[in-house]
């Protein structure tokens, strides 16, 4: 790797009980055709299986990479240790399962250093199956314009969360990752820092997002559900559940920025549909 400025940018990689698919999502990574430094931190978060073997010898191969092992406390503690233990400006999150674009990391720093007010930039994913040998299934597509994304934002979900890369003291300053949002832990933030600097999608496939049967159970589903509308409930009436931890931080140019003015009642509208829809999963699984 030919380095031309000092890293800014730490891949973060929570991993639990992850050795079926972790090796190749790790080669993915460090396989980055990227002529910026960056670290990668990977987070195994008390793995039974050998995960933790499998992150150690790469640590041993790679001088940019480091592992750190760590008791059971879910995606949301990993995550939230991950914005204290990454000592770069910004963070990228990758996860265990998925593999990264080979010019991801490049396409990102550049991105970022060409507009530095941005504090969170996402991209595009494909979806893919392994019982399907790879076959990709989907694209899934974000808006790409700050203000496109910040408008639709309050209504939805418009980053894929494994391609994402944004300021890491951002994230602290409003108050890092909350565990009573904890399935939609990552809309609840983007929400957040959607209030300072602005934000973007890269047009190009930054990730491939694998899907398996772990994922997809309905106690998942309902988490997602729940968490997704209480984020939306604390942005659309100002809840501060999660005190700020980190007043004092310099935020650079990522300063206040007003939302598009939206409807309030418009707002409502989402929120009660998003309610029916939450209520009517809870009363199909409970039939199952």
């Amino acid at each position: 790797m030919d380095a031309k400025r000092e890293s800014i940018l730490t891949v973060v990689i929570p991993v639990f009980n992850g050795e079926k698919y972790l090796r190749q999502s790790l080669e993915s990574v460090l396989n980055q055709v990227c002529n910026y430094d960056f670290k990668v931190l990977v987070l195994n978060d008390g793995s039974s299986d050998s995960s933790l073997e499998i992150a150690q010898e790469f640590e041993s191969r790679f001088t940019n990479f480091k592992v750190i092992d760590l008791p059971k406390s879910g995606l949301v503690g990993v995550l939230n240790y991950s914005l204290e233990a990454v000592d770069t400006k910004y963070v990228s999150r990758h996860d265990a399962d998925d593999i990264m674009a080979e010019d991801r990391i490049e396409l990102q720093i550049q991105q970022i250093l060409n507009n530095p007010e941005l504090n969170c930039v996402g991209g595009q994913m494909i979806a893919f199956s392994e019982p399907q040998n790879g076959e990709e299934l989907r694209v899934n597509l974000y808006p790409a314009d700050n203000l496109e994304i910040k408008s639709q934002l309050v209504k939805k979900n418009v980053f894929a969360s494994p391609t994402v890369t944004y300021c890491r003291n951002c994230a602290r300053i409003v108050g890092g990752y909350r565990a009573i949002c904890d399935g939609a832990e990552d809309y609840d933030l983007w929400l957040r820092m959607a209030k300072r600097g602005t934000m973007s999608n890269n047009l190009r496939v930054l990730t491939k997002y694998r899907i398996h049967s772990e994922q997809v159970t309905q106690a998942k589903k309902l988490k997602v559900y729940r968490s997704t509308f209480l984020a939306k409930i604390f942005f659309l009436f100002g809840a501060s559940i999660g005190l700020l931890r980190h007043k004092t931080l310099q935020l650079d140019c990522h300063l206040p920025a007003k939302l598009p003015q939206a409807r309030k009642l418009s707002l409502l509208v989402f929120l009660f549909l998003d309610f029916l829809r939450f209520t009517r999963f809870i009363l199909k699984v409970r039939k199952v």
